[in-house]
């Protein structure tokens, strides 16, 4: 629970515990609770207002916290999505995919600094084009 003062001050927000996915007590307030980044080691806030959308509107477990910090996530979930683009090309036959897809192969395999696998891929584009300059 939080004091009157406290949700006064915006120390905390009151829960709506019917909300909750709660196997154990649910959430009365919301505060901001520091934490530590799992991936680079740095201090954070898994702030009130975050956890009031994990654990009621995205339905969370209530005794759920994020690992990371949000710039962290974010991280996470950038490299999460340009390993799904990278499969999704290079499940294909060689000959059936393009020039296009394989230039983001090679963008992210560059930002990756996976050289050697973007230089493979490259030298695919430049064999590619010198057989359509014969």
């Amino acid at each position: 629970w939080a004091c009157d003062i406290c949700i006064s001050n915006k120390k905390s927000i009151l829960a709506s515990p019917g909300l909750q996915v709660a196997p154990w007590t649910p959430h009365l307030a919301y505060f901001d609770t520091p934490l530590k980044c799992y991936s680079c080691q740095n201090e954070f806030l898994f702030k009130k207002e975050e956890k009031k959308a994990w654990y009621e509107s995205y339905k969370l477990p209530v005794n759920s916290k994020p690992d990371n910090c949000l710039i962290c996530r974010r991280e996470i979930r950038h490299q999460n999505f340009e390993n799904k683009i990278i499969s999704e090309i290079l499940k294909k036959p060689e000959n059936e995919i393009s020039n296009n897809e394989l230039n983001e192969v090679v963008k992210v395999f560059t930002a990756w600094e996976k050289i050697e696998k973007a230089m493979y891929y490259q030298s695919i584009i430049n064999k590619r084009h010198k057989e359509q300059d014969q």
